[in-house]
């Protein structure tokens, strides 16, 4: 596994993974590199519908759409053949692909389509779709738009999260809450905070928790008629008055070869929310720390400080610290904890006694992350300071 495929699996947070799988459906479609992404949303009948369409150069047309009142998503694909009229054929992901309906659209007013719906057996409805506001797409791109309204609509429709249990961790007690659909399971925290800190660490925990909710409905529709499965665990790390973190075990098969699994771990401030990276915690490199904000002349800065400088660095602490541990001798699975480029970009969080680096494995050697040893004491981190000054432990 080369760096870059690594980093961007270890990197991919709850968006990121549902965007992944977005793109390898749209890949598999055969779309031209260069094209326009559109969502719009309106009518077909009298129910309310979101589309997404992508326009390719070449004139073919791929897309989606879901009814507001259901959530599925279906499948498009077809042409425009003049830049007035397009014609599309309406499919259920992984049922075959048998044409369920089609649509001949004609180009509205302010960029909008209208035209008329005809499923297989004749009937036909009016379709209306106009784009996106702009103050809705705020810059975001159009698969982001489109997940984002799929997840207004499906939290609208319900059904209401079941309440759990309650649970006191760290002096701070959580509420549990659970989605029937789904079965995924998120914490509300109830105590230890202001009412405005608790109301803000909240939206966040729920923003997220809303987020795997949406990427399992996806996973299941990508995987097709055998099946998908997206399971999610949430598990408190660690509440002080300074931070937060929780640890987000996602296991997935959603289509294709291989099942997967990894931790996408939640770090945030406490005092404003602020979500936290490695290197706002602990730079050990020289001058400004570097960070990566998902552009290519980040990328490069960022992937040479985590190769050359933070790995090593990080390697051969651990060694000194845990000799046992990192002996891959010492282990039934052959793990070589010693070799540096598994440390290059660890998923990570805050524990009461350091702070925990999971090291990331190729595929073939996986059921080696997790260790629960790999923890970087506080008294090294507060050596190295990162961006955010904390009052660590």
């Amino acid at each position: 596994m080369t760096t870059l495929v690594r980093f961007i699996k270890m990197l991919m947070s709850s968006q990121q993974r549902l965007g992944w799988l977005l793109a390898a459906s749209l890949l598999a479609l055969g779309l031209h590199a260069e094209s326009e992404s559109i969502v719009y949303t309106g009518s077909i009948g009298h129910l309310p519908i979101v589309m997404k369409l992508e326009f390719s150069r070449s004139h073919e047309i791929s897309g989606r759409y879901f009814y507001r009142k259901y959530g599925k998503d279906l499948t498009l694909s077809g042409t425009l053949n003049t830049p007035d009229v397009m014609t599309l054929t309406e499919t259920t992901p992984g049922e075959d692909d048998t044409p369920a309906a089609s649509m001949t659209l004609k180009k509205g007013p302010a960029g909008g389509w209208q035209g008329t719906w005809k499923s297989v057996k004749g009937q036909t409805l009016a379709v209306a779709v106009s784009p996106v506001p702009s103050s809705v797409k705020e810059e975001a791109d159009a698969d982001s738009v489109y997940q984002n309204l799929r997840l207004e609509s499906r939290q609208a429709r319900g059904p209401k999260l079941v309440k759990g249990k309650q649970q006191v961790f760290m002096g701070h007690t959580l509420q549990w809450w659970q989605d029937p659909e789904s079965t995924i399971a998120y914490f509300e925290i109830t105590s230890g905070y202001s009412p405005e800190i608790l109301k803000r660490l909240n939206e966040k925990l729920q923003a997220r928790f809303w987020d795997e909710v949406s990427n399992g409905e996806e996973c299941s529709e990508n995987a097709g008629p055998t099946g998908g499965e997206y399971k999610v665990t949430f598990t408190p790390e660690f509440l002080s008055a300074e931070v937060i973190s929780v640890n987000v075990f996602v296991d997935y098969y959603c289509g294709g070869a291989h099942p997967d699994f990894g931790e996408d771990p939640i770090n945030l401030r406490v005092a404003d929310g602020l979500a936290l990276t490695l290197e706002d915690v602990l730079w050990v490199g020289k001058g400004t720390p570097v960070h990566y904000k998902g552009n290519d002349a980040d990328f490069g800065a960022y992937s040479k400080y985590r190769d050359e400088v933070f790995a090593p660095w990080i390697r051969d602490l651990f060694l000194k610290l845990y000799p046992t541990e990192m002996n891959e001798d010492e282990h039934e699975d052959s793990c070589s904890y010693a070799d540096t480029e598994i440390w290059n970009f660890p998923s990570w969080y805050f524990t009461p006694e350091g702070i925990h680096l999971g090291p990331i494995f190729a595929r073939a050697a996986r059921a080696c992350e997790g260790p629960e040893w790999s923890v970087l004491p506080y008294r090294f981190a507060k050596k190295h300071p990162g961006k955010v000054r904390l009052s660590l432990p």
